[in-house]
């Protein structure tokens, strides 16, 4: 499955059926995760893993391939 984390909601489908364009300003975290940059709240890490928590509380894990670019736009 692949989720979309837009501004008001959440979308599941098959990844291999999927075609996003995203809004402007989203980006895909992990394998199966895309996300919109202004609903993130805050960073938590995990040992060397790092989750994004959303406002609506959801937690989504980060994949080690989007982990440089998270840190620079996230923990600066």
């Amino acid at each position: 499955m692949t989720y979309l984390h837009l501004s008001c909601f959440r979308i599941t489908k098959p990844a291999r059926n999927c075609r996003v364009e995203a809004e402007a300003d989203g980006f895909q975290v992990h394998r199966s995760w895309w996300i919109s940059a202004d609903r993130v709240v805050k960073t938590r890490r995990d040992g060397r893993k790092i989750v994004l928590i959303m406002r609506n509380g959801l937690e989504i894990p980060v994949s080690r391939t989007h982990q440089a670019m998270v840190k620079e736009r996230f923990l600066g």
